[in-house]
């Protein structure tokens, strides 16, 4: 880490990442940092973690010495240690949000500095590769009931390759050149100060899943755009929400808080009902994730086990 970052005002990026009994991740993303931020003249790492009961920050503080550990002291949810991370770091020009398993890329912290460079670009992502190294599918559009619909009708992965009709890009063609984009996955995203300032905090309401949907929208309120570069490729492991039926249940209720932020009342129940039909059909052989989805889209609470 450069020598600057004792100084205050020489924190170029800050570096904020959320952890919630993440032993298994935060050791190898807190490796990646130094080819991750190489070429950025001062930055700093803050770990906020959401009260793990595992080695956490055990490992956290072997990893690296130079850490700021915030603890929130609760299970908060992630918009809410971001909030409380970013408040940590105010003197920086940029944050750059990451999941615990993230690994950084090399270089990826400059690539994407440099993309927020222009006044309109308020938020930055790269590629994510899988962990066996294939592209994975992090482009968004703005949700709508059609493509809530198609979705659910016809597939998720199926309809991101037609056209523009599903929510996710399918297209790789559309992952090899800088172009700005409705929102992004959020698991690694890059910030600006100026953007973090107009838009306010992440919305808290939302405590796992669809903030960075809201976040990327309501910054696009203000002006600031998201753009996608195809430099600074980085790992994200992922794949709770795809087994934990608990997860999947916030996937699905977050996607509609979302949704209903920005919409009215008819429209938000044409919205869940899309929904809703994705998960019964797909509850039909009796999945666990799926039928947790249906009670929590029909407003019954869902028990995490």
């Amino acid at each position: 880490m450069s020598e600057d970052v004792e100084s205050a005002t020489a924190c170029e990026v800050a570096v904020v990442i959320v952890t919630h009994n993440s032993r298994d991740t935060i050791g190898a993303c807190l490796d990646s940092l130094d080819e991750g931020m190489k070429g950025i003249a001062g930055w700093k790492v803050v770990v906020v973690d959401n009260n793990s009961s595992d080695d956490t920050l055990n490992v956290t503080r072997e990893a690296r010495t130079d850490v700021e550990v915030v603890q929130t002291g609760r299970n908060a949810g992630y918009a809410a240690a971001i909030n409380m991370g970013t408040a940590h770091c105010a003197d920086s020009s940029a944050v750059l949000i990451l999941n615990p398993d993230v690994q950084l890329g090399a270089g990826c912290a400059v690539a994407l500095l440099d993309v927020l460079e222009p006044p309109g670009v308020g938020i930055a992502v790269p590629p994510l590769l899988d962990a066996d190294g294939s592209l994975s599918m992090s482009q968004r559009r703005r949700p709508t009931v059609v493509r809530a619909l198609a979705e659910s009708l016809i597939g998720a992965t199926r309809v991101s390759g037609v056209g523009t009709l599903g929510e996710i890009v399918g297209d790789a063609a559309q992952y090899e050149a800088r172009r700005p984009v409705d929102w992004a996955t959020g698991a690694l995203m890059m910030v600006s100060r100026r953007c973090l300032d107009e838009v306010g905090d992440w919305d808290e309401s939302f405590f796992l899943y669809s903030e960075e949907t809201d976040f990327c929208l309501r910054a696009s309120d203000h002006g600031y755009a998201t753009w996608f570069t195809p430099e600074g490729a980085s790992v994200h492991i992922g794949g709770d929400s795809t087994v934990s039926p608990y997860l999947w249940s916030l996937v699905a209720s977050n996607r509609v808080l979302a949704y209903r932020k920005r919409h009215g009342r008819v429209a938000t129940l044409l919205f869940r009902l899309a929904l809703l039909l994705g998960e019964l059909l797909r509850s039909v052989g009796g999945s666990p994730r799926h039928r947790a989805a249906v009670a929590a889209l029909c407003g019954r609470p869902v028990i995490r086990v």
